[in-house]
Formats: structure tokens, sequence, C-alpha cells
């Protein structure tokens, strides 16, 4: 550094309004997952957009205020950085939409998935046979099959409390 030359000064970071924006998805994403877990039937719900686009930007908004605390200094190519923090987010949003059965040997993993009228679908893998299946929530056999697979298995969902 040169005589008389000014200090370098680092740039100030957004992390009030990261957080901010932080909090607000975080809030929305609360609200809309507890009345999801208080409300049926809610397979196929709208509601589900919410996580899948809001969970993105809170992995988004915690990754930009720790690169910047850690570096110092602001994100340069954020396009890359959503390459990543958004494949992470919808990963976290499905599994908010999930459930899992288990026990020593096996688990099933179900996705409620959507159709145009109240009931939509399910679709799960169990690992017992390595197969993914889909079926209709209105069709009782399958619906009979997939309790009959289910039965006996510890389930684990997140609830609100």
């Amino acid at each position: 550094m040169t005589p008389g030359a000014e200090p370098q000064s680092r740039p100030r970071p957004r992390i009030p309004l990261s957080a901010a924006l932080r909090a607000a998805y975080a809030m929305a994403v609360a609200w809309v997952f507890y009345q999801q877990s208080m409300a049926w039937p809610h397979e196929g719900s709208m509601a589900y957009v919410v996580f899948f686009l809001l969970c993105p930007g809170i992995v988004f908004q915690s990754f930009n205020p720790a690169y910047m605390r850690r570096t110092g200094r602001r994100l340069t190519r954020r396009a890359l950085t959503r390459l990543v923090t958004v494949p992470l987010g919808l990963v976290m949003a499905a599994f908010l939409a999930t459930k899992l059965h288990h026990d020593s040997t096996r688990f099933v993993l179900a996705f409620q998935g959507g159709s145009a009228d109240i009931d939509g679908s399910t679709i799960y893998y169990d690992s017992g046979t390595g197969a993914w299946r889909k079926f209709h929530n209105d069709s009782s056999d399958a619906r009979q099959v997939y309790a009959g697979l289910t039965a006996g298995l510890a389930e684990c969902v997140l609830v609100a409390k």
C-alpha cells in the first residue's frame, strides 16, 4: 500500500435484507406446513406450490450471508450459486411433502401427488421391491395394498406442534 492511499473498505453486506427475506420465506413455509398438517384431504393441494417456490429461496438466502461473512465480499456469480441452491431447496420442499414408513429392514417413501379432483394420488417407493408405484386415492383396492404394505412400519412424519 502506498503512503496516503485510502485503505480499501469492505463492502457492506446485505445481511439484514437477506435475514428478513429468509424469515419471511420461513414463516410462509411454516404457516403452510401447519395448515397442511391440520387439513384433510390435502393430497394434490395447491399449497404445496409454496414449498417448491420458497424453499429454494430459504436455502439461497441462508447461503448468501454465510458467504459474505466468510469472504467479506458479495456473491459475483449469483446464477451459479442458484444452480446449487435451487435443487437443494427443491429437495427440502419434497421432504416437507413426504411420508416415510420404516422398520429395521425396509422403508416406504410416499409423495402425495395432485390431480384435478380432491382426492389426488399417491406415489410411493418400496425399498423391499425397489420399485416405484402410483395409485389414485379413489381406488380402494390400491389403497388397501398400500395400507398392507405400510402396516407394521413406524411412520416418520414432520408434525407441527
